[in-house]
């Protein structure tokens, strides 16, 4: 009975942390640097989790229209919302210089 309990709460946490329930969580392809919405190119744009080429075109589209002022602009973006905004805010700036990369996570055994 006890096992049965202990399989299903550890159950429970594996799924909450698959949908990311358990707040802030790291990304396996993060960028290490911060990205410019409004100087950014597509490249760059798509080191940024969730978003893709169509995004990222969205982004291009709605930046030559009028420049976003603060990373919640995105929201005015066609597909961006404010979960998403919430995801990516970390690594948005809108002033400045782009600088992420995306990090090189090495794979496989040690030399």
């Amino acid at each position: 009975m006890k096992r049965n309990v202990f399989v299903r709460c550890l159950m429970m946490v594996v799924v909450a942390m698959t949908l990311g329930l358990f707040g802030t969580y790291a990304l396996a392809d993060s960028p290490d640097g911060v990205v410019n919405v409004n100087t950014a190119d597509a490249e760059h744009l798509q080191l940024l989790p969730g978003i893709g080429p169509a995004k990222a075109a969205a982004i291009i589209d709605y930046r030559a229209q009028k420049r976003l002022e603060s990373v919640n602009d995105l929201t005015r973006v066609k597909g961006i919302g404010k979960a998403l905004v919430g995801k990516v805010k970390k690594w948005v700036v809108t002033s400045g210089k782009t600088t992420a990369t995306l990090e090189k996570k090495k794979k496989g055994r040690k030399k």
